[in-house]
């Protein structure tokens, strides 16, 4: 991710909550542009004129549920977005990754955490609150993607499924590019890199960002790539 982050979306219904996450905002990402929502219809009206490069998303509102407005973003390849929230359980962890969400950070960690947390994706490291992280680790398991490497064996077994391109393509997933940013990097197309992704998603039988990261992290992949 860019260190330049112009613009954000903030929802969020509780307006001590919403101050909060802004001034962190405004505090890691100095003169980006914030708009706040507070309920679902909102913020899907302000995406009609407003493109956000990260969207901090609670997911119990009074018109519906964040997953809802996660789902609308995934169209936005240049918004990373990150779930926050106070529900610490598996299963809304688990359906907010399967939503598209990139990152799920719990409002009762320290403020400085949650900085450091968002700070951290300028050196696409991944937004995700510490008690979290294990269950994430847990979510992309075999049982939920089988092709999830384990082992050598299993490593080299994936690899083989995936052309050169693809592979390249996913090692940057892993580092956290967009798929703006994947195309300038490999002088492709962002329809091109959009279909090299679909076809790792359909390959490895997963269907997010966040689990093809993991999965470019278990291979290895990200490390041998620069930049």
């Amino acid at each position: 991710m860019s260190g330049n982050v112009s613009t954000g979306l903030i929802l969020e219904d509780n307006s001590i909550a919403q101050s909060f996450v802004k001034l962190i905002l405004e505090e890691c990402f100095p003169g980006i542009e914030l708009k706040c929502a507070s309920s679902l219809h909102q913020a899907l009206n302000m995406l009609e004129s407003f493109r956000p490069q990260i969207a901090l998303v609670d997911l119990s509102l009074p018109d519906g549920n964040g997953e809802q407005l996660l789902k609308v973003l995934c169209e936005f390849p240049d918004c990373i977005s990150i779930v926050m929230t106070a529900h610490n359980e598996e299963e809304s962890l688990y359906s907010a990754l399967r939503a598209g969400a990139e990152g799920y950070l719990l409002k009762n960690q320290p403020r400085d955490q949650i900085k450091n947390s968002l700070l951290g994706l300028i050196n696409d490291q991944v937004a995700m609150s510490p008690q979290m992280m294990s269950k994430m680790c847990s979510y992309f398991s075999a049982q939920h993607s089988p092709n999830l490497v384990s082992d050598d064996e299993s490593r080299k077994q994936t690899l083989e499924m995936l052309s050169d391109r693809e592979i390249q393509v996913l090692g940057y997933l892993g580092k956290g590019l967009t798929t703006r940013q994947l195309a300038e990097v490999l002088n492709l197309s962002q329809h091109t890199v959009s279909s090299h992704i679909k076809n790792i998603y359909s390959k490895l039988e997963i269907s997010s960002r966040a689990e093809a990261a993991y999965q470019a992290v278990l291979l290895g992949l990200s490390d041998q790539l620069r930049g």
